[in-house]
C-alpha cells in the first residue's frame, strides 16, 4: 500500500515570521473524516448557506433545529440522526485538537506517522484516531518498525487490540505525558 502525501498551507511558521509554511501531510490524515481546515471549511459554508453569515445567526439557527428535533418526538428516525450528526461533529473537534496537540508536540508527527502508515492495517490508523492517546501511540509506533511488522501480520482486531495495549502500557510509562 502506498502513501500519497500533499503539502498542506498553514498560517505562520515556528519562527515567528507569520509567514505562510508548507507541511507534507500524510493523505489519509487529511481526508479524514474527522479534524482539519477542509472540514472546518465545509462546516462553516453549510451554516452560511442554511443561516447566512451572522454567527449570531447560525448559532440561533441551530438552537432552533434542535429544538424542532427535540419537540418531534414522532420522528425518531430525525432524532436519531441529529444525535448522529452531532456525535460526529464533536468526535471532528475532540479529533483536530488532538492533531494539534501532537502536531505541536512532536513536529516531525506528519512524517513520521507517513513513513510507519503503509505498513500496519488500516485497523490502527483508524483506532489511533480514536483512542484518547492513540495519535501518541501513532507517533510512537513510527520509531518501532518491528512492531509495525508484527501489527501487519496480524488479523486486524487481533492488531487493533495490539495496539490499544501499546497505548496503554505506553502512558502507564510515561505516565500519561511523554
Amino acid at each position: 500500500m502506498a502513501t500519497t502525501e500533499q503539502t498542506v498551507t498553514t498560517e505562520g511558521s515556528g519562527n515567528g515570521n507569520g509567514a505562510p509554511v508548507e507541511i507534507a501531510q500524510p493523505k489519509a490524515l487529511s481526508e479524514r473524516k474527522y479534524g482539519g481546515e477542509p472540514s472546518n471549511r465545509r462546516i462553516k459554508q453549510l451554516l452560511e448557506r442554511m443561516f447566512g453569515h451572522s454567527l449570531d445567526a447560525q448559532i440561533q439557527g441551530l438552537l432552533e433545529i434542535r429544538k424542532r428535533v427535540l419537540d418531534s418526538t414522532s420522528n425518531e428516525a430525525l432524532a436519531a440522526a441529529y444525535q448522529r450528526g452531532r456525535a460526529d461533529l464533536q468526535a471532528e473537534i475532540v479529533f483536530a485538537e488532538r492533531l494539534a496537540a501532537i502536531r505541536a508536540k512532536y513536529p516531525d508527527f506528519d512524517r513520521a506517522w507517513a513513513s510507519v502508515r503503509p505498513l500496519v492495517p488500516r485497523t490502527i490508523w483508524e483506532e489511533s484516531a480514536d483512542l484518547e492517546h492513540g495519535l501518541e501511540g501513532a507517533y510512537q509506533l513510527s520509531k518501532l518498525p518491528e512492531l509495525a511488522q508484527e501489527l501487519a501480520a496480524m488479523e486486524p482486531d487481533a492488531a487493533r487490540q495490539r495496539f490499544r495495549f501499546f497505548v496503554r502500557d505506553l502512558m502507564a510509562l510515561t505516565g500519561g505525558t511523554r
